[in-house]
């Protein structure tokens, strides 16, 4: 299948390399999906300038601890049917982020073995199921959202789900060929 938005070829020319190489490692080539945003030049340019897009994905502004935050961007790229920035983050930073191999697995699936997670989690991925699936919240899920988290965080969790569901569309459009970053993890 012929791809419908294809990533700049590589070698990236020189002002789309800069940006480039204010998020990503320049001895690494960068994921397609990167080079398919950078293909509206100045969208990337302002993405990366604001910050918006970083070395860890979308809006890291360092608020939430990086485990959580990676939880729920692998939660979301699941509920979201988004195998390419699931990849993505595996092949990249997951482990780093906190993650065990053991959770990395149990996270792509619909249902989660309850003792690899915590109520807190599991309150999570029910409300990114939710969110995701059907753009409501029922009262029970939200009330035990606000039992472990405070608004200010729930408020941030929730933008981020829809950020990483906008990178769903954009793959669900595009479709990307995976990234192997396996040859390059040490």
């Amino acid at each position: 299948m012929k791809k419908r938005i294809a990533p700049l070829s590589l070698p990236l020319e020189k002002r789309t390399q800069e940006v480039m190489d204010k998020i990503f490692p320049s001895n690494i080539p960068s994921p397609n999906l990167y080079r398919i945003v950078a293909k509206n030049e100045a969208l990337f340019a302002d993405l990366v300038d604001s910050k918006f897009i970083g070395m860890t994905g979308l809006f890291d502004k360092g608020r939430l601890a990086p485990a959580l935050r990676e939880k729920i961007i692998l939660r979301t790229c699941v509920a979201n049917e988004n195998q390419y920035e699931f990849n993505l983050h595996v092949e990249t930073i997951s482990l780093k982020m906190g993650l065990t191999q053991e959770q990395i697995q149990d996270i792509a699936q619909k249902q989660c073995t309850l003792e690899l997670w915590n109520s807190k989690d599991l309150a999570l991925f029910q409300l990114i199921d939710q969110l995701t699936l059907t753009r409501k919240v029922d009262d029970q899920v939200a009330q035990e959202m606000l039992q472990h988290y405070s608004e200010e965080t729930i408020v941030e969790m929730i933008h981020i789900i829809g950020f990483y569901t906008g990178v769903a569309m954009l793959v669900a459009f595009a479709q990307p060929e995976f990234d192997n970053y396996k040859q390059y993890a040490k």
